[in-house]
């Protein structure tokens, strides 16, 4: 059995949305939240929720930020779609791993019930013989 880890099987634990990068911006360069919503002309209320992964980056907002950060769109896009897959990696891989786990409970549970109808008819026979013998010897 190999113990190699792939690429391809690695998945963030610490996936975080855009708007905590947006956080430590805002505070780096001594910001105040309401300042860059006015500036970037959106209400404080979503620029709040933005920060707390509760609204998601749109590119327009991206454009946004470019013009009011100078940083580029396409970073906060990139940081955007990255967080989402990563997002949904971490679900599929908990549902893959929960499916995984159900399917081996319900092999051991469909050995156990093998074994033990195996063990059932086992016993059915001894009875049979068993039955058979007394009659054979009360036919004599």
């Amino acid at each position: 059995m190999s113990n190699k880890i792939y690429a391809n099987d690695i998945v963030l634990k610490d996936n975080f949305h855009p708007g905590e990068f947006l956080k430590d911006e805002i505070e780096g360069r001594s910001m105040k939240q309401r300042e860059l919503a006015e500036k970037i002309k959106i209400a404080k209320n979503v620029l709040s929720e933005i920060i707390h992964g509760k609204r998601n980056l749109t590119p327009m907002l991206a454009l946004k930020l470019e013009e009011a950060l100078g940083i580029n769109a396409e970073f906060w896009m990139k940081l955007q779609v990255n967080y989402e897959i990563n997002l949904i990696r971490n679900q599929y891989k908990s549902l893959v791993d929960k499916t995984k786990a159900s399917v081996s409970k319900r092999a051991k549970l469909n050995t156990a019930v093998s074994k033990s109808q195996v063990a059932f008819s086992s016993k059915q026979r001894a009875v049979k013989v068993k039955k058979s013998q007394k009659l054979s010897v009360k036919k004599k």
